[in-house]
């Protein structure tokens, strides 16, 4: 293993770095007046990247989503027969609906959404839909994998059988 000399550190494909005089310098990339890191963050801006974001399309899919989950929800819970564990799982009740009563609304609305025109979903959006509805509960504050969460091990197998019928 080589020695490095007091002063100086080379990094593989890099030109020699000095310390002591030269000591704000010797993190530059390349070319001598190119900085290989950013300015100093503030507090503000470190919060603001702390937070998951997501691109335009990925939002207005989320919000699509959410939507199809709302509207059917309403036209469910219209029903006389409207089962009491769909109607606590509104999406915008989410903090207050127990995982149990989400994974059986989420088992129902999968098995029963449908396109405008009334013809089924490819399984690949219905698995969006379900990916998109869990980016809006973590956004919402609540931490769950719903494909992944033993919670909800009756969805994953909903979406695995309605994506099987469609083949």
């Amino acid at each position: 293993m080589e020695e490095v000399q007091a002063g100086s550190v080379e990094f593989p494909g890099h030109e020699a770095r000095l310390f002591g005089e030269e000591s704000s310098r010797w993190w530059r990339h390349g070319r001598s007046d190119e900085w290989h890191f950013r300015e100093p963050l503030s507090l503000a801006e470190m919060e603001n990247l702390s937070h998951r974001t997501f691109a335009a399309n990925t939002e207005k899919k989320i919000l699509w989503a959410v939507q199809l989950y709302r509207n059917w929800w309403y036209q469910r819970c219209a029903k006389v027969d409207c089962d009491s564990r769909i109607k606590w799982a509104s999406i915008d009740n989410l903090g207050q609906v127990s995982r149990s009563n989400l994974a059986f609304a989420l088992c129902a609305f999968i098995s029963e959404v449908k396109k405008l025109d009334g013809s089924e979903f490819p399984g690949s959006s219905l698995y969006q839909i379900i990916i998109c509805i869990q980016f809006h509960i973590e956004k919402n504050g609540m931490k769950v994998k719903l494909l992944d969460d033993p919670s909800f091990v009756k969805l994953r197998f909903t979406l695995d059988n309605r994506q099987v019928r469609q083949t």
